[in-house]
């Protein structure tokens, strides 16, 4: 084992720390990949030292056992004899904490891995008919439905705000950025004014959407309108809303603080919801020059 703390150790232990305070909105597993080369090794690190104590152990026990025998007198020749075939013995420890090894993380990772076969195939049956996005859970393929939707139902030149900027991007060729993850109310709408923004994706993709975009809409429903919502078999709606420009009248105006939403105005737009061809589609549409 190495003598003391190293540069692995401090990062491990600062990164843990991090992940320990890690807002719970946007906290993921994925944040902990890092951690898991670093375990494994320290997993090692003590397979080896418990496998050389045991050597060592057994090691002393033998050569105790050698000089009593040879202290009898007449079976010491015996005893001379066997300790080649005591030495050959000893990489036994080493045999059963590989055997413990196996029988607690290799054999059951095997049974987890063969039991993800069925699902795989089904998953990869599920892609072929229902697209990219299909076996996913219903709130990210009504992500990618939308995403679908304004690449007709938006105009040229449209900015939007949506939780994964890239995806959106990919699908609707429109340029997208992610919405402020600060509890400030008046932080989405700064953001939108200074950058263009011209579009909000409200959907429930995760616990952000709730944090930090709904009150801010609950607080200012006259600077947004829908422009379109869609809802898939066993999903919740989710919607387009234009960011609509401040208006002088809204200027000195106190936002809601009393806990209900006001009723947001309607500018849908006329394109239709995407085809299940549409979403079925393996193709992404900015690389689509037919456009």
């Amino acid at each position: 084992m190495r003598p003391g703390p190293g540069i692995a150790e401090i990062f491990f232990a600062l990164y843990a720390g991090l992940i320990l305070l890690w807002p719970q909105a946007w906290a993921a597993d994925r944040f902990a990949l890092p951690l898991f080369p670093l375990m494994l090794v320290y997993a090692g690190e003590t397979v080896v030292l418990g496998v050389g104590r045991a050597a060592k152990t057994s090691g002393r026990t033998a050569k105790t056992g050698g000089r009593a025998t040879q202290a009898g007198g007449r079976a010491a020749p015996r005893a001379e004899r066997a300790v080649p075939g005591v030495r050959r013995l000893l990489p036994r420890p080493a045999w059963a904490m590989s055997a413990v090894a196996l029988a607690l993380f290799v054999l059951p990772a095997g049974y987890a891995w063969s039991g993800n076969v069925g699902p795989a195939n089904q998953c990869r049956a599920r892609v072929m008919t229902l697209g990219p996005m299909g076996c996913y859970a219903s709130s990210i393929r009504e992500f990618h439905a939308m995403a679908l939707w304004a690449r007709d139902g938006l105009p040229d030149g449209s900015v939007v705000f949506s939780r994964k900027p890239r995806i959106f991007y990919a699908f609707s060729g429109h340029p997208s950025v992610t919405y402020p993850f600060t509890g400030d109310g008046n932080s989405l709408l700064v953001q939108a004014d200074s950058l263009g923004v011209s579009h909000l994706v409200v959907g429930n993709w995760d616990a952000t959407g709730p944090a930090y975009v709904n009150p801010v809409i609950a607080a200012h429903p006259e600077r947004f309108c829908v422009v379109a919502q869609l809802t898939l078999p066993g999903g919740a709606p989710i919607s387009l809303l234009a960011i609509t420009p401040p208006r002088p009248e809204d200027a000195n105006a106190a936002p809601r603080t009393d806990g209900t939403d006001g009723a947001l105005a309607t500018c849908l737009g006329d394109s239709p919801v995407p085809s299940a061809a549409a979403m079925a589609s393996m193709r992404i549409p900015i690389l689509d020059r037919s456009r």
